[in-house]
């Protein structure tokens, strides 16, 4: 109707269908009673992006820019840890103990392990 066209296509009914998706979706994570929790959020995003290398904890501090206390970090990586899909594993350091890494568990590991 706003470019004056008397016929409807199909453009104009995917254009539609798509706009229904969108308000369904944003209805859904509006209404969800799930407490969402912004950190983890952003931890399972950058762990998603990251690959079969993960991140190490080192890498997760800096995702939060440093502010996290360890102990705050250490109860974020255990609740990853806890709702599965995501593990901890160790890569042998070149000095020092190996480092402890995090990835999403359906990464096939690289035999770094």
């Amino acid at each position: 109707m706003l470019d004056g066209r008397d016929l409807v296509d199909a453009t104009d009914l995917a254009a539609a269908a798509a706009l229904v998706r969108y308000a369904i979706g944003s209805a859904k994570y509006v209404l969800d009673r799930t407490i969402r929790n912004p950190k983890m959020d952003r931890l399972r995003r950058a762990l998603d992006g990251a690959g079969a290398d993960g991140l190490s904890r080192e890498d997760i501090s800096a995702l939060f820019s440093r502010n996290l206390t360890k102990k705050v970090l250490d109860e974020l990586l255990a609740d990853l840890l806890d709702t599965g899909g995501y593990e901890e594993f160790t890569r042998p350091a070149q000095r020092g103990r190996p480092a402890r890494r995090y990835r999403r568990a359906t990464d096939p590991p690289n035999g770094s392990d």
